[in-house]
């Protein structure tokens, strides 16, 4: 059903896949448990653009 909506379904999908990403992601973090929720609510809330917060805000650290 989704891929009937064409290149929205599309879209949808990568959202989903983006959040679903960001909170598995902070859910992994070893950062205290208040950081956690106010990330997975902005994360949940916003969907892509609290992926989009996450990424640049969250000041993870690249592994090189």
């Amino acid at each position: 059903m989704v891929f009937m909506m064409g290149g929205f379904g599309l879209l949808w999908l990568i959202g989903l896949a983006a959040v679903i990403w960001a909170v598995i992601d902070i859910v992994k973090q070893k950062k205290d448990s208040g950081w956690k929720i106010i990330w997975l609510l902005i994360t949940i809330l916003l969907n892509i653009i609290g992926v989009i917060l996450y990424y640049f805000i969250s000041g993870r650290k690249k592994s090189k």
